[in-house]
């Protein structure tokens, strides 16, 4: 195509320029007419591009003669008379126009080519009606021969290579000129006897391998001997056709025969044949030895013999009854405890008449698994979906669970689904107890199972559940393949196949959920296992999100309450009202039972209880020494202290030995300018209570506070005691006032007066006003008569006291006080003074002997 199109540029040009030349003139410049003969013709004067065209034109014309020259001179005797007959046509035409280019013909100026052309039809006439021009095509044997694909080497009669085609190069991997005159055999790797077969008239053939590895090539080599006219072998013709796709097409047939027939022996599949009369022909495949049969075990039986069925419903016999009316059937049937698939056709001779049947069963019980487990599966990842939908929108996951359950026991079609929650009794020993469960309709319900309740891991047998539920694994299988002290648990729960998933919280074992099968034994799958894994998971989380929420609402309960009671606390209280107000706030607080608060005494090493709330008995004035139980040891550390149980707590105090009145204690120290002051703690008297570390921070706050509280009540005690001292001694200086003044009155008029009797009333007046008596009197001594004479008296004894006077010897508070020689305080006198008075006050005047 490219040499065409080369080839096409010249005429191309030319035609541009001639239809263009009357800009240039390269063509034909212009014309005239010429008389000189007998006929007058037009002359044109060409340009220079004419000569280049005819240059150029008879260059073509004079290789594509030279070709038929060549061609004349190697064909055939048919071929030579054609290729005559189209040169003798081609050279009139040219030489007329040769003639005419140069002005030699015998008219000058006049063009005999058309005339030429007359004879050319002529010749080529002839050359059709005579030697079939167009019936006898030649053929250029060269080109055929370079061209072809199979390699073709001619051998003279010393078996050396005398001539080979470019396939035949690339087979012996040398070029002509190197492979002309070496021996074909070496160059071929073939046998001399093979090449001295060739005279025989059917030749020689032979296969042949050429190369190594990936580039090795098969080829079909034949060998024909060449004669002359004469009959006389010249020579050899030996052909190399590649038959490498061929040989590898079948190599790769046989290989698909060998995995097909090893497929057959292997694949859980059966084929099968019988006869009109439904009686096996043959039986071969795999799929006989889980049916405990062999090859043609059950040639000779009919269906009905084999499976002992004459019923002509029964899908086998009914299938095959269709195949034998002209239909393809395809049925399933469980069989032996597998599940097949069979395909039943008509079995046809030769002639397409059917001749009995032809089956395929496939044993599709794997499949058939799998798909129930993809459908399984897919139920459960709904499921589980389902429940986080359901748990993590919901704050109180609880509220849920039992709808989970259903959802899970449904999708996974087991008998029950149930939740086990861990906790530790009172010694520290992990227990676990059923919370929740579903149970499928006409299973029996293990909610209400008391053995189920507070079971022991360890003790019960369990052990090995609680080792690989800690280790993050699962627990599955048969029950009757688990150790024996697990069966003596589940078998009387009927359980045949458990699985068991470990739901951790905050990275602790929080429990597990089960999931039992009472009905069949079942295994559970990857797939299975993985997503009930999910599950756990999912319930894991909304237990943590709960009480995350639940820890979350109740710190900012505590902390309003906190502050409640810091202000409560706050308000201006006597010191024994604000540590009860402490205790009974602290143990509101907690929701604890009971409570007690310590004040400690650091010189002495001792905590003194002074409050005792809501506890079996008033502890109040327990002393403990530093160290000493829980407050002695909180008093003498200043760290708070859990107590789980107090009662088999190693520190106990000896005081509380014999009653043990409580359980469990919160203690926290109440700690001022870096000092312990004093000891709060709370208790629980019941044993399903615990403390927990955030119990503790709590009750830590709150008894910072609570110490400033007390130190902010005992500084604010200490003032008010300082102001009622100075109040009660600004109190006794204007009462000494105000009996100074009253002192001086009465020395005064005792001064001024000289009426004795006088004086005494005004001392008696005075001294009722100074010590602001109900009565006052005064009674003089009469040592002859030994009794007293009242002398005067003020307010109510002012009338009476002159009518009762003491009679001789009668002992009277007067005589009392005398011989005492100091004043006399009474509260309960008698006689007439005292009667109606609470009590009395009686003085001497202080000079011995004078009355």
């Amino acid at each position: 195509g490219q040499q065409i199109a080369w080839l096409a540029v010249e005429p191309t040009i030319t035609i541009l320029l001639a239809w263009t030349n009357p800009w240039h003139g390269l063509m034909w410049r212009g014309y005239a007419l010429d008389s000189r003969g007998p006929l007058t013709v037009l002359v044109p004067n060409y340009g220079p591009w004419l000569w280049v065209n005819v240059a150029y034109s008879y260059l073509l014309i004079a290789v594509g003669t030279y070709q038929f020259i060549v061609g004349l001179w190697r064909s055939s005797t048919p071929y030579r008379a054609q290729i005559a007959f189209i040169l003798a046509g081609a050279f009139v035409p040219w030489i007329a126009n040769i003639l005419f280019l140069f002005n030699l013909g015998p008219v000058p100026n006049v063009d005999f080519t058309p005339f030429a052309f007359t004879f050319t039809g002529i010749v080529i006439a002839v050359g059709l009606f005579r030697f079939q021009l167009l019936d006898l095509v030649p053929i250029a044997r060269d080109m055929i021969v370079e061209a072809m694909n199979d390699g073709v080497i001619v051998l003279d009669t010393q078996n050396r290579i005398v001539d080979l085609n470019p396939a035949a190069g690339r087979v012996i991997g040398r070029r002509a000129s190197e492979a002309v005159g070496q021996p074909a055999f070496e160059l071929l790797h073939i046998s001399p006897d093979l090449v001295e077969h060739c005279d025989d008239a059917a030749g020689a053939q032979e296969e042949i391998v050429v190369g190594e590895g990936e580039a090795q090539c098969c080829y079909d080599l034949r060998i024909m001997p060449l004669h002359d006219r004469r009959k006389n072998r010249v020579g050899c013709l030996i052909t190399l056709h590649d038959i490498t796709a061929r040989r590898k097409a079948e190599h790769a047939l046989q290989e698909r025969e060998a995995r097909l027939r090893v497929t057959m022996e292997q694949t859980p599949a059966i084929l099968w044949t019988t006869d009109t009369r439904l009686r096996f022909t043959s039986s071969v495949g795999a799929g006989l030895a889980a049916l405990n049969l062999g090859p043609d075990q059950v040639v000779g039986l009919t269906l009905s013999e084999y499976f002992q069925m004459e019923d002509p419903d029964f899908p086998p016999i009914a299938a095959h009854r269709r195949a034998l009316m002209g239909e393809s059937v395809t049925y399933e049937q469980e069989w032996a405890g597998n599940l097949y698939q069979s395909h039943v056709e008509p079995l046809r001779d030769a002639e397409g008449h059917i001749v009995g049947c032809v089956g395929l069963a496939l044993d599709i019980t794997a499949r058939r698994q799998a798909e129930e487990a993809l459908r399984r599966r897919d139920a459960i990842l709904e499921a589980v979906s389902f429940a986080a939908e359901q748990l993590l929108k919901s704050t109180a996951w609880d509220q849920r669970i039992q709808d989970v359950l259903e959802r899970l026991g449904e999708a996974t079609g087991v008998s029950r689904v149930y939740i086990f929650e861990n906790h530790v009794d009172r010694d520290g020993t992990l227990l676990t107890s059923q919370r929740y469960e579903w149970a499928a309709p006409g299973i029996e319900p293990q909610i209400d199972n008391p053995d189920l309740q507070n079971f022991p891991w360890r003790a019960g047998g369990f052990g090995r559940w609680e080792e690989t539920f800690l280790r993050g694994e699962l627990i599955f299988g048969h029950v009757r393949e688990f150790p024996a002290s697990e069966q003596e648990v589940l078998a009387p729960q009927e359980i045949l196949s458990i699985l068991a998933v470990p739901i951790f919280v905050e990275g602790t074992l929080w429990g597990f959920i089960g999931f039992d099968e009472c009905r069949m034994e079942r295994e559970w799958t990857a797939v299975e296992r993985e997503a009930l894994r999910t599950a756990a998971g999912i319930l894991g989380a909304a237990i943590q999100r709960s009480r995350a929420e639940d820890t979350l609402r109740r710190r900012a309960e505590e902390l309003h309450t906190l502050h409640a009671i810091s202000l409560d606390i706050s308000a201006p209280n006597d010191l024994p009202t604000l540590l009860h107000t402490i205790v009974e706030r602290a143990a509101q607080l907690l929701d604890a039972s009971g409570g007690g608060l310590y004040l400690c005494d650091p010189e002495r090493q001792e905590a003194r209880c002074v409050v005792s709330y809501n506890t079996r008995r008033d502890y109040t004035g327990t002393v403990l020494k530093y160290g000493e139980g829980s407050a002695g040891l909180v008093a003498q550390t200043g760290e708070p202290l859990i107590i789980d149980d107090y009662r088999t707590w190693p520190g106990r105090a000896a005081v509380y030995e014999e009653e043990q009145p409580f359980t469990s204690v919160l203690s926290a120290p109440m700690i001022w300018q870096g000092q312990v002051t004093g000891v709060i703690h709370v208790l629980h008297d019941v044993e399903v209570r615990r403390f927990t570390q955030a119990d503790l921070e709590l009750l830590s706050l709150f008894a910072s506070q609570a110490a400033i509280a007390v130190e902010n009540a005992r500084l604010l005690e200490a003032e008010r005691e300082q102001r009622r001292a100075a109040e009660t001694r600004a109190a006794e200086l204007r009462e000494r006032e105000h009996y100074l003044a009253l002192l001086n009155d009465i020395t005064l008029a005792a001064i001024e007066t000289s009426d004795f009797q006088t004086m005494l009333q005004t001392l008696a007046d005075r001294l009722g006003e100074l010590i602001d008596a109900d009565g006052c009197y005064i009674t003089l001594w009469d040592e002859a008569r030994q009794m007293t004479i009242p002398a005067a008296a003020y307010g109510e004894l002012r009338e009476t006291y002159r009518s009762v006077p003491s009679e001789p010897g009668e002992v009277t508070m007067t005589e009392s006080v005398l011989r005492a020689g100091h004043p006399l305080v009474s509260s309960a006198t008698r006689g007439w003074p005292a009667r109606k008075t609470d009590s009395v006050i009686v003085t001497s005047p202080g000079s011995e002997g004078t009355e």
